[in-house]
């Protein structure tokens, strides 16, 4: 009898959104789209911050459509509105300095 070691999650380079796959779980790096794939129907299995900027958040997806999700998110105003978001935050918390010190 020939053991097999158990299969490993697939990975992808660290630009991508998709982490891994293994079996029906995925893990996406980012915090939006992965809120609007379960917002879409896909189950929350764990979520971790891995360094100040990077996360890894696990999705159960047994049917396979997080590829479809990741492109109708991108390509949606969810994706606006949460880039919007982003900065409009980035310049009340740190306004660009202006040649007197003026904020505005």
């Amino acid at each position: 009898m020939v053991l097999e070691a158990p299969a490993m999650p697939q990975t992808s380079d660290r630009s991508s959104i998709l982490l891994w796959r293994s079996g029906a779980e995925v893990a996406l790096s980012n915090l939006d789209t992965a809120c609007y794939a379960v917002l879409r129907g896909l189950e929350f299995v764990r979520g971790r911050q891995l360094a100040p900027t990077e996360y890894e958040i696990v999705l159960r997806d047994p049917d396979s459509t997080i590829e479809a999700l990741i492109a109708e998110f991108t390509n949606s105003q969810c994706a606006r509105f949460a880039d919007t978001i982003r900065r409009i935050k980035l310049v009340i918390t740190k306004p660009p300095r202006r040649d007197r010190g003026y904020r505005f």
